[in-house]
């Protein structure tokens, strides 16, 4: 794969969604790694004879520079920041110097510019993670298996890693309150990283394959699932792919209730079901006896009931 072809369709995938393209010094100052405990200082690649003290180390995370540039435009009455960067930070590892390449975003403030026909809806985890799960999409394929998982991120509080069997592709989460105030930063700022030789080990793998329009209509089921607060919805996801592989097409999340009308430690999910078969019209016996195991396999492993 060309390397240079794909940089560029991810950087015109971003601006077309409103992230604007920074590119920042390699330098950065140590001082930025004594603001919060998490950031691992002894990976740090110092410079011999430095410049100034605010280009006194190799960039270990595309962070700070984003942050400088989302602090500079912030005092300039900008409200609606979208950012994204594709560069490289140095690490010292074993007594030796490794590059690594990184695309980064950062996000803050309003999503939309104000207008009459949009709401304004704040930046936030499902903003971030869109853009991130967009762009894994488009270049490693959506057959590519993701697992999200929680994980700790220097400087990142609530960090959501997407990986690939063993391998993290990308991460995402809020930059911890110590970080912003550094940058005099108010508003809630969310950052997320894409390991790009992961990624592009993945679209290497990815075989684009042709099929027709399928024939035969889906047949869609909703259900009303009470379950334990702790439960997410990826455990009912995996699930039912893992009980159903021929027959289901798609899973849907649409609403999240958690009210009075439930009983203490209770939430319901609204999940639907999509199924097709591409050599048949599915009969209501077919899809009434796929979605029976689907429901007694969710209640027997996250004690779910419908509601």
């Amino acid at each position: 794969p060309d390397k240079l072809r794909l940089v560029n369709h991810i950087s015109n995938h971003l601006v077309a969604r409103g992230v604007t393209e920074c590119m920042n010094n390699s330098l950065t100052s140590f001082d930025y790694l004594q603001v919060d405990q998490s950031f691992r200082k002894e990976e740090s690649v110092k410079i011999l004879n430095p410049l100034s003290s605010e280009l006194d180390v190799m960039r270990s995370s595309l962070l700070f520079g984003l942050l400088e540039n989302v602090s500079y435009n912030s005092k300039r009455q900008m409200e609606q920041i979208k950012m994204f960067e594709l560069g490289r930070t140095y690490h010292k590892l074993e007594g030796k110097i490794k590059e690594r390449e990184w695309l980064s975003i950062l996000t803050t403030g309003n999503v939309f510019e104000e207008s009459w026909n949009k709401l304004q809806l704040p930046a936030d985890y499902y903003f971030i993670s869109g853009l991130i799960e967009q762009i894994i999409q488009t270049i490693a394929g959506d057959k590519i298996k993701k697992e999200k998982k929680e994980v700790e991120i220097p400087g990142i509080e609530n960090a959501i890693a997407y990986f690939s069997g063993e391998k993290q592709i990308a991460s995402f989460g809020k930059v911890v309150a110590p970080v912003q105030k550094h940058f005099d930063l108010n508003m809630p700022v969310f950052y997320g990283t894409i390991d790009m030789s992961m990624l592009f080990r993945l679209h290497a793998k990815n075989q684009i394959k042709y099929k027709e329009v399928a024939k035969f209509p889906r047949v869609r089921r909703d259900l009303a699932l009470l379950v334990d607060k702790n439960v997410k919805f990826q455990d009912i996801e995996s699930l039912a792919w893992q009980t159903e592989r021929k027959l289901l097409q798609k899973i849907n999340l649409f609403d999240i209730y958690e009210g009075d009308k439930l009983e203490a430690g209770k939430k319901s999910y609204a999940v639907s079901f999509e199924f097709q078969d591409e050599t048949q019209t599915l009969s209501d016996q077919q899809v009434e006896k796929t979605m029976k195991r689907i429901i007694d396999v969710l209640g027997e492993k996250l004690g779910t009931t419908l509601r």
